[in-house]
C-alpha cells in the first residue's frame, strides 16, 4: 500500500508543475509564433496608405491602417493606424472619444 501512495505522491507533483508553470500563459490569452517565413513581402506602395507597420506579434511588416479602418482591439488585432491618424474608440452612450488600449476603435485623423 506504501508504494501506491508513494506513486500517487508523485502523480500530484508532477500535475501540479505542469499546471502551475502553464498558469500564466493561459492568463495571457494570447501567444505568437513568428515565423518569417510566412510573413509576406511587403513594400510601403503595396499599401493604400504607402506606410508599413509590426502586426500585433511584432514579427511581419504590415500595412498600417488607413482612414476610417478598424485599428486596435485587443491585444491590437485589427492593427496600427497610419502616421497622421490615431486609433479612437467611441463610447456607446455618449459617442466621445475615449481611450481603451482593448476596444475596438476607427483610424481618424488626429485632433491638434
Amino acid at each position: 500500500m506504501d508504494g501506491m501512495r508513494g506513486w500517487w505522491q508523485v502523480v500530484a507533483v508532477v500535475v501540479v508543475t505542469l499546471c502551475w508553470g502553464r498558469g500564466p500563459r493561459f492568463a495571457d490569452g494570447f501567444s505568437c509564433v513568428c515565423s518569417l517565413s510566412e510573413c509576406e513581402e511587403l513594400s510601403e506602395e503595396d499599401c493604400p496608405g504607402e506606410e508599413t507597420v509590426w502586426d500585433p506579434c511584432g514579427c511581419c511588416r504590415v500595412c498600417a491602417r488607413v482612414e476610417n479602418e478598424p485599428c486596435g482591439g485587443p491585444y491590437g488585432f485589427h492593427g496600427s493606424c497610419a502616421r497622421g491618424l490615431e486609433c479612437v474608440v467611441a463610447a456607446p452612450a455618449t459617442g466621445k472619444a475615449v481611450q481603451d488600449a482593448n476596444s475596438e476603435g476607427v483610424c481618424t485623423r488626429e485632433s491638434r
